[in-house]
């Protein structure tokens, strides 16, 4: 596997919301905080060119007007944009399935009363090497490759973000592994604010092993808070598992898994945001989603998550939901009409139907008695 080191870094801006935008390590300045509520990813595996394609986005809380977060990859990423609504078309494709209980409630309102729906990361220090440099989402990025941890942590001091001790001890794994670090910050354009609100960055990278950046600093593993949700939809060529590091327990559950459907599929391949030519690849396969959720805490983030091929192959879904049927009539209406349930036929229904069945055998009858009163010979005369 080719080793680089990736920093998905660093935002420079004053927040008034909760933004969207990768996440990992927090490097906000020194004294300041940032905290995590939830994170989504999607990650889009081709075994056959050993290929991630992987796209988050977070939402957090943080009154420091410079931020950074850093996201490792075990290679030199292709950077790009993906429109957040496939988060939405996946959040679609599981959700549960929606069937009628077969139960009809009578619900009496007053007379002219509205009608209403019931609503059920001893010499002197080398700087990184830059590998690349854009801007994608809103924001402007920096590809590096640090094989020096004391000349990243001075990079990081000179473009005015915290080294914080538990930070640099994150990042010692990855340049010692010999990872690559990206360091993004917001762009200063008013126009860049739609694109980090309706667009996530996309990291195209080789890697042998799938996985989620799921190593934390120290500090951030053990700061007490509140909730804090992960949800990851893995498509690849099968149902997959993910452990902790080599063979760690990663406290999650399979909320869902089976078959993409063509029509989600397509939908979530064209919004990758990748050219013709590796969309068209990507069709041509047939992808099976994992969606799992996380939502342990504190989060035993000392290890990346990796992803395998599952020995359960079943389909898992959410539990079903059974709705009833409303019906509403006018509290001084006499009705004694209720809407029946699918398959069923009310008794006034039931006395119509026999009665126009008796009323056709008779008229049936009567044609019969004319057609052989015709036909009946008259008497000879000799």
């Amino acid at each position: 596997m080719r080793h680089l080191l990736l920093i998905l870094a660093l935002v420079a801006v004053a927040i008034p919301d909760p933004p969207k935008a990768p996440a990992c390590a927090a490097a906000p300045r020194r004294g300041e905080f940032i905290d995590v509520d939830s994170e989504e990813a999607i990650i889009v595996y081709d075994a056959k060119t050993k290929t991630e394609h992987f796209i988050r986005r977070s939402n957090f809380r943080t009154q420091s007007s410079d931020f950074g977060f850093l996201v490792p990859t075990p290679s030199k990423p292709d950077i790009g944009e993906t429109p957040s609504s496939v988060f939405m078309t996946l959040h679609s494709a599981t959700a549960p399935r929606r069937v009628e209980s077969g139960n009809v409630k009578r619900v009496v309102i007053k007379k002219n009363e509205p009608q209403s729906e019931a609503r059920a990361g001893n010499a002197a220090p080398r700087g990184p090497d830059i590998l690349g440099k854009g801007d994608a989402a809103g924001l402007t990025y920096v590809i590096l490759r640090a094989d020096d941890i004391d000349g990243l942590k001075k990079w990081l001091e000179d473009n005015k973000y915290d080294s914080r001790p538990e930070l640099v001890d994150w990042l010692k794994w990855y340049v010692d592994n010999k990872w690559i670090i990206t360091a993004f910050k917001i762009k200063q354009d008013p126009g860049a604010q739609n694109d980090r609100w309706y667009k996530s960055i996309r990291m195209s990278f080789e890697t042998d092993k799938p996985f989620y950046p799921y190593r934390e600093p120290e500090d951030m593993r053990k700061k007490a808070g509140g909730s804090r949700s992960l949800r990851v939809f893995y498509l690849g060529e099968s149902r997959v598992s993910g452990k902790l590091g080599a063979d760690g327990n990663w406290p999650s559950r399979t909320a869902w898994s089976n078959v993409l459907s063509d029509s989600y599929q397509t939908t979530v391949v064209n919004g990758l945001g990748m050219s013709k030519e590796q969309v068209d690849k990507l069709k041509s396969q047939k992808w099976h989603l994992t969606e799992f959720e996380d939502t342990s805490a504190p989060r035993p983030g000392t290890a990346e998550v990796y992803f395998s091929k599952s020995e359960d192959q079943s389909a898992v879904e959410r539990p079903v939901i059974y709705f009833d049927r409303y019906e509403y009539v006018y509290e001084d209406d006499k009705s004694n009409t209720v809407s029946t349930p699918a398959g069923e036929v009310d008794r006034s229904t039931l006395w119509l139907m026999l009665g126009g069945i008796v009323a056709l055998v008779a008229a049936v009858v009567v044609v019969i008695l004319m057609l052989m009163r015709k036909k009946k010979p008259s008497a000879s005369m000799d």
